[in-house]
Formats: C-alpha cells, structure tokens, sequence
C-alpha cells in the first residue's frame, strides 16, 4: 500500500467536493442572479436557462473528473508497486494535477486555493515513487 497515493486521492476528493459545494453555493448563485433580482435592465446572456445549465454541468464535470481522479490513485494506492496498471495510472494523474496547478495559478495569479491542491495532490502523487 502506498500511503502517498491515498493522500494525493483524499487530496482530490477534498478537491472535487469543496469545488461543487462552494461553487454551487457561491459562484453559481452569484452568477445566476435574475436579471430583475439586480438594478441592471438589460437581459444578462445567464438569464437563458440553456445556458445556465451548460454553465452547471461544465462547473460539475470538473468536480466529477476530479473525484474519478481520486478514485484511480485510490486504487493504484492498494496494488502492488509493481504492478503495471497501477503504475501506468499514476504518472499522467499527477501531471494533469500538476497542469491544473499551473492552469489556476496562471489565471487567477495565485488568488484562488484550487493551485495549492493540485499541487499538494501531484507532488504526493509523484512522491508514490511508481
């Protein structure tokens, strides 16, 4: 058992819950204000109820993608090191958690936590030494 691979997977799920919970409560409900809920008199493109579930379900997607992420390197924690599959898992996992990393401290300039966690996520990844 690789007890870095199971930090790295609670890292993400952690990860994957605090953006659907927060995002939901906070992002999503500022964003989706009504129109006449606000002192604006022109309608705003998020009034479209097309839109605004596209806008749910891609804020959702990476929650999900996230919290299956977490799932792999739960697994490939509990097979052996020499097991090819759980090996081949690791690698790319921890490099898309390292991109993530770089993507959002990029964009936000470091104001938005989701660097941090992918970061901590991709290092004990790759800590696993598989």
């Amino acid at each position: 058992m690789s007890p870095w691979l199971l930090v790295s997977g609670f890292l993400l799920l952690g990860a994957a819950m605090a953006h659907s919970l927060i995002g939901e409560k906070v992002i999503l409900k500022r964003l989706f204000r009504r129109t006449e809920d606000r002192d604006e008199p022109a309608r705003r493109a998020t009034d479209d109820p097309t839109l605004r579930a596209t806008l749910r379900l891609a804020w959702h997607s990476l929650s999900v993608a996230l919290a299956g992420f977490a799932v792999l390197l739960t697994t490939a924690a509990f097979l052996p090191a020499s097991d090819a599959v759980g090996s081949a898992l690791v690698g790319p996992v921890a490099v898309t958690m390292l991109a993530l990393a770089l993507l959002s401290l990029g964009i936000a300039r470091g104001r938005h936590v989701g660097w941090m966690w992918y970061a901590a996520a991709a290092v004990a990844a790759l800590s696993a030494g598989r």
